[in-house]
């Protein structure tokens, strides 16, 4: 097996490893609320997803988007626009993760 393999093969292992942890961050983000529109409740996943990054040890910023940019947006949104860096250094080149928060109601919502 080349280095390669064993290193994806490791990351799998260690997702494997968090799998009940993993599935509660994920039930957690599932619960909350982002509909859009109105697309409320970003700042609420920034603060859950700060505090789980900050126990791993991240360093954390949260960032929002000024007023005049989130009024380009034509929709009637409620609530800041709040985004969240984490950071941690580990010697190698960066990962970068770009995740959208908000959903779009299912044509059957309340159905």
């Amino acid at each position: 097996m080349n280095l390669r393999d064993q290193k994806i093969n490791e990351a799998f292992l260690a997702v494997d490893q968090e799998r009940d942890y993993i599935t509660l961050v994920l039930r957690n983000l599932i619960g909350i609320d982002t509909s859009c529109p109105p697309g409320r409740n970003y700042e609420k996943v920034a603060d859950y997803l700060e505090s789980v990054f900050k126990k791993r040890g991240y360093k954390t910023e949260k960032v929002i988007v000024p007023d005049s940019e989130v009024k380009q947006i034509p929709l009637k949104l409620e609530g800041p626009r709040v985004n969240l860096v984490a950071e941690k250094k580990y010697g190698h080149d960066p990962v970068s993760i770009y995740a959208h928060i908000d959903v779009v109601r299912s044509s059957n919502h309340g159905a």
